[in-house]
């Protein structure tokens, strides 16, 4: 008997390890995300216990969900070709859909009723991001140029950076914002506003970063390393850690709540499933691990646009 605990604990220690990317071990456990019968899922926003995000269905039309962390739930915009989920904030969502005419608009869901959101003016109108009452994205202006906004339930506020060609908003946290835009060299940089000023964001040797989220002083998103090939990062306004989960090919971290982060990846076959990380706590030792596990029977944990 003692032979065979001790056993297990070695194993299930190991087993977490092996959860952990060697890059910053700091990854802890990875769940993944898979809408029933879906070809292809991304999760794009956390808030506490929920996810949301788009799914493709078998006759390839993009919908939305929310996962409540046991069931399903199908949110399409009303009489919309396509529907795709952004972001959570307690019981509201946003996100695009596409209508009749093939116009994209942004949408507010309160769990009951769906808004539209259109930028006064915009040719089409993104929304990306929500904190509280406040929802951020682009639009796309009749020179077909592209613009941040920045909506507070009565009025939008553009957001260009600097310089800047295009620029896209993509989340909010308090009185932050976050984003990408590209310069004239036609590279894609993201950047953190904080209702004065900008501060550029790229994880060193990238060749294009898109931050997604921001929760507190975190900032995810994902980044490109070579041609065709991403990462997911994790910034927490000092350094970068990547997110890979294990056996991903490409992977994008779209949302973060606290401590948890959530995204998607592809798989070796070519499949995209979405996907919750969390963390586990540091300094960490094999000998903690195994209490933990073993001693107190409990998991410890660690953090980490498909667009239409």
């Amino acid at each position: 008997m003692r032979t065979f605990g001790g056993t297990m604990i070695v194993l299930m220690a190991v087993t977490l390890l092996s959860l952990s990317p060697q890059a910053s071990g700091t990854i802890c456990t990875y769940r993944t995300l898979d809408y029933p019968g879906a070809v292809d899922t991304w999760a794009t926003a956390i808030s506490g216990g929920n996810v949301v995000g788009p799914y493709t269905d078998s006759s390839y039309r993009t919908r939305g969900f929310l996962w409540d962390g046991s069931s399903y739930t199908t949110l399409d915009y009303p009489g919309a070709l396509g529907t795709h989920v952004s972001a959570i904030s307690g019981g509201n969502v946003v996100g695009n859909y596409c209508d009749a005419a093939y116009q994209y608009h942004g949408f507010l869901w309160d769990g009951s009723s769906y808004s539209k959101l259109q930028y006064p003016g915009g040719l089409g109108t993104y929304a990306w991001g929500i904190s509280g009452g406040t929802i951020v994205g682009h639009y796309v202006d009749i020179s077909y140029d592209v613009h941040g906004f920045l909506w507070d339930d009565s009025s939008y506020t553009t957001l260009d950076y600097p310089g800047a060609d295009q620029t896209s908003a993509t989340a909010i946290s308090g009185g932050n914002v976050v984003g990408d835009y590209t310069d004239s060299s036609n590279h894609t940089h993201g950047f953190l506003w904080d209702g004065s000023s900008y501060t550029t964001i790229d994880p060193p040797g990238s060749g294009l970063t898109d931050p997604q989220a921001i929760s507190g002083s975190n900032v995810v998103g994902y980044y490109f390393d070579a041609p065709l090939h991403t990462n997911g990062f994790l910034w927490d306004g000092s350094e970068y850690t990547t997110i890979d989960p294990p056996g991903s090919t490409l992977t994008y971290a779209y949302g973060v709540d606290g401590d948890k982060v959530v995204g998607s990846y592809r798989d070796a076959t070519g499949g995209i499933h979405g996907f919750v990380a969390a963390p586990i706590p540091e300094p960490l030792t094999m000998l903690g691990m195994c209490l933990g596990v073993c001693g107190v029977g409990r998991y410890v944990r660690k953090r980490v646009k498909t667009r239409l």
